[in-house]
């Protein structure tokens, strides 16, 4: 059997891997394990970490940006869901706490929360939370003097989405308690909420 420059470099190669990534070449194929032999090096106190060439059968020194480029859909996916993790934190940032209707109902017995609703007039004739008052959102910028900067104030609209921008203003000019009802009065008579007119 002929013993050739690229078996000796091979053998070399492998030697400078941690035992258990050299002990288990014939993993070598599958992506996972490649993923772990790729930082095996710099766990094992190795000067540099390598990564596994299968067309050639030889390890090469580790890139940070080879590793990027060959796992750029599992990189992609972690950017994806980490957003996802953290939009619910980013809106209460920015809106105010969203309140399902038991809470809301919650902050109206026992908080004395006041339910401002900033749909159109017309839109709030035809149903309202029961003593809610009605201020325009286009209007509610004129009648901030009407409103307690003490007292829990819960934001309606039909949807939810208006009361956002609502709630952003009131927190900017000094409202501490400002509560926005999640998915508007769609979600309030969803969870089978009364609604006088």
């Amino acid at each position: 059997m002929k013993w050739s420059w690229h078996d000796a470099h091979r053998e070399t190669e492998r030697a400078r891997l941690p035992a258990w990534v050299a002990e288990a070449p014939n993993f070598y194929n599958q992506k996972l394990f490649r993923i772990f032999a790729d930082f095996a090096g710099g766990i094992d106190g190795a000067k540099q970490p390598f990564s596994y060439n299968t067309r050639r059968g030889v390890c090469q020194p580790f890139s940070i940006m080879q590793f990027l480029a060959n796992n750029i859909a599992l990189l992609l996916i972690i950017i994806i869901a980490a957003a996802g993790l953290l939009m619910p934190y980013i809106t209460a940032r920015r809106f105010g706490p969203q309140v399902d209707s038991q809470t809301a109902v919650q902050l109206i017995n026992k908080q004395n929360a006041l339910v401002v609703d900033v749909r159109a007039n017309k839109d709030f004739r035809k149903g309202h939370i029961a003593r809610a008052v009605n201020m325009p959102a286009d209007e509610i910028q004129g009648r901030l003097a009407e409103l307690s900067k003490e007292r829990p104030i819960v934001l309606v609209d039909q949807t939810g989405v208006l009361s956002r921008t609502v709630s952003r203003l009131l927190r900017g000019v000094g409202f501490k308690e400002v509560y926005v009802l999640e998915s508007g009065l769609l979600g309030w008579q969803r969870d089978k909420m009364p609604l006088s007119s």
